[in-house]
């Protein structure tokens, strides 16, 4: 019920842009959903197309089930999966791979989240701007999307968890690519920054 209702402040609070992009893939039901951006995110350039499943029958399968692949990603969120048992009080932001041309958010994203609350681990998975978003410096869209997931999750992290027990998790690519501006931001540093630091009432809006 309290995630519910944070939803529907963060709803409210979107921005008509952010609402205009219908996404291809809604998280299940029970998890909480904020926008990475509260308004249009930096040096955003015009979408190829509509937010969509690029999957076809032609694609392999994993373990037996189609992977999808979530193509045209302008409007990037983050969605809380917390263990419904145990909690060791540990978080994972998660960042599915996809080459910076999809985002596999089943195989290398809500699968993975599931396998971390099975063993009592925070979930936060990041839904990142495709496609050419990437690897830095050659674009630092998906780059400034996983910087600004962290400015948000690390300050105030999820109830139940702690700052010093935020840690990342990021499939090939563009894992090696993110990883070290990643560790180097949160240190101080990798002084560059690839967007400005979150704001205090944005960090404020996971449960």
């Amino acid at each position: 019920m309290r995630g519910s209702l944070l939803f529907l402040v963060v709803v409210i609070g979107i921005s008509a842009s952010l609402l205009a992009q219908t996404p291809a893939w809604p998280p299940a039901s029970g998890h909480t959903t904020l926008p990475v951006w509260p308004h249009r995110a930096p040096g955003a350039q015009p979408s190829p197309g509509p937010e969509l499943d690029t999957t076809t029958a032609k694609d392999h399968v994993v373990a037996g089930k189609p992977v999808i692949r979530l193509g045209n990603v302008s409007a990037p969120t983050l969605t809380l999966y917390a263990p419904q048992d145990k909690n060791t009080g540990a978080a994972v932001v998660v960042f599915p791979g996809g080459g910076y041309r999809i985002v596999a958010i089943d195989l290398e994203g809500t699968e993975v989240c599931d396998w971390l609350n099975s063993a009592g681990i925070t979930c936060i998975l990041l839904k990142y701007r495709v496609p050419d978003s990437g690897p830095y410096p050659k674009s630092s869209a998906a780059l400034q999307d996983a910087q600004r997931a962290l400015g948000i999750v690390r300050p105030t992290p999820p109830r139940g968890t702690s700052t010093r027990t935020v840690s990342v998790s990021s499939a090939s690519p563009p894992g090696p690519t993110w990883l070290l501006p990643l560790a180097l931001t949160s240190i101080n540093v990798f002084t560059t920054r690839s967007m400005p630091p979150t704001s205090s009432a944005a960090a404020r809006t996971l449960p």
